[in-house]
């Protein structure tokens, strides 16, 4: 701050920065932790909400030339922590609830019933009510996805099948196998066991996983499908951060998750 109380030029915060040897300062948020205004609380942050872009210009009037997050990846069910997720798979937790209501993604009933439902509850937030109105909102955002949205996701996916088709079958794997782990399937059947290693087969078994592969893809159509649009609102979510953020000079950096989800 100036002698006059007024806060510094962002160019003399960044000048005296680097006679600091200071290449960047971060400001690292993770996910759950953003803030969000009143009609976007849903029990946890996301940095996709209005209260989020607020907090980028303030931290650039700061001198902060970077945002970090941490890791974006799908967690396990009951698991809180961001370094337990999936590598390529975002998650849905993110998804901006209120926001996808303004755009006609989701009915503006049911956002305000589920932000009731969070207000009701004791604080913190129990993580099984925050997952199970995300869960509610994907089944909702899915039904509701008109041809276009749906045209935008089958492109995604034709593009990004290689991680999309394995991560989108896994949880219908686990019901056809009676257990949330693919780790134990073999528990099940036969079936059971060569679907453990579907997606590396072992020498001699590249037909028979390349059939069964081709058949989980047909009966489970619509669910990768749905798994797609998810995933497309989430990267579509994160390509308009990075949008932001270069708007203000800010570049963005992210954590990679130190184990993985189920």
């Amino acid at each position: 701050m100036t002698s006059d109380g007024a806060l510094p030029d962002v160019r003399q915060l960044d000048e005296a920065k680097r006679h600091l040897g200071i290449d960047h300062l971060l400001l690292q948020v993770h996910d759950a932790s953003f803030p969000c205004d009143p009609d976007e609380e849903f029990g946890r942050g996301t940095p996709y909400s209005r209260a989020a872009d607020r907090l980028y210009g303030f931290a650039r009037q700061q001198g902060f030339d970077g945002i970090q997050l941490g890791p974006q990846g799908m967690t396990g069910r009951g698991q809180m922590s961001p370094y337990e997720a999936t590598l390529f798979s975002r998650n849905p937790h993110n998804l901006p609830l209120a926001r996808l209501a303004a755009e006609g993604l989701l009915d503006p009933a049911f956002v305000d019933a589920c932000r009731r439902r969070i207000a009701a509850a004791p604080t913190p937030t129990p993580l099984a009510l925050v997952e199970t109105i995300f869960d509610e909102a994907v089944d909702r955002i899915t039904e509701r996805a008109d041809d276009a949205l749906r045209d935008q996701a089958r492109a995604f996916l034709s593009v990004h099948r290689r991680w999309l088709v394995p991560d989108a079958l896994y949880g219908a794997l686990c019901r056809e196998h009676g257990s949330g782990w693919w780790g134990t399937w073999h528990e099940s059947s036969p079936q059971g066991a060569f679907d453990q290693r579907l997606f590396r087969p072992e020498p001699g078994e590249e037909d028979r996983a390349a059939a069964r592969l081709t058949e989980l893809a047909a009966r489970h159509a619509v669910e990768i499908e749905h798994y797609a649009v998810i995933q497309w609102l989430l990267t579509v979510g994160q390509r308009r951060l990075r949008s932001r953020l270069a708007e203000l000079g800010l570049a963005l950096f992210a954590a990679l998750q130190g184990g993985l989800a189920p």
